[in-house]
């Protein structure tokens, strides 16, 4: 199965990842540790090439949960000891499905949200900059900003998916490290087709 990340109608990154869940409402993804990928080489506001890469960085893996139609995905990560480390709220527009897994588009401005609550937005000057070259829209710029309010609340009261036992899960020690497959270069739709 492959996860990829669109920007500007391109893929900007794509992953081999295994489905924990997939009940129709909810999809909870493993990118485990060292999997081999492709990402962008270039700027994400300007131009790119697609290189290979191993996902050296994800030395845990990170498990992603995605409420199908939300514009949010949230990321958990763990530190080299295993213990749980915090929340990566990634601000996308909705993930949909392809033939050969899932595609979102990113919103840029992202948040991380430590497991003792302190936070912080990512990557406001990307956010800024995709603005001012009118990447995103006004309305977009305000719904991500409010999305992303939104997750820090849900954070802060403890709300599902945060403090909703994820923190403490493992993957399956015999499952395989997953490989992309070639389908994933068919160009990304709107619909998912």
């Amino acid at each position: 199965m492959a996860l990829r990340q669109l920007f500007r109608g391109r893929v900007w990154s794509v992953t081999p990842a295994t489905v924990v869940v997939d009940d129709g409402s909810t999809v909870v993804l493993w990118l485990p540790p060292d999997v081999e990928g492709k990402a962008g080489d270039g700027d994400p506001l300007g131009e790119w090439t697609l290189r290979d890469i191993r996902w050296a960085e994800r030395r845990r893996g990170i498990l992603r949960l995605t409420q199908l139609g939300e514009r949010r995905s949230t990321l958990f990560f763990w530190d080299d000891d295993g213990a749980f480390q915090g929340w990566y709220v990634n601000l996308e527009r909705p993930m949909t499905r392809s033939p050969f897994g899932f595609d979102f588009e990113d919103r840029i401005l992202d948040l991380w949200i430590a497991a003792d609550l302190h936070w912080r937005w990512l990557d406001l000057d990307e956010f800024r900059r995709a603005r001012e070259l009118e990447f995103l829209s006004t309305v977009e710029v305000e719904e991500t900003v409010a999305d992303g309010e939104q997750a820090l609340a849900a954070a802060i009261a403890g709300e599902p998916p945060f403090r909703a036992g994820w923190e403490q899960w493992k993957p399956d020690p015999s499952w395989a490290v997953p490989k992309l497959d070639p389908s994933w270069l068919r160009p990304p739709t709107r619909d998912g087709a």
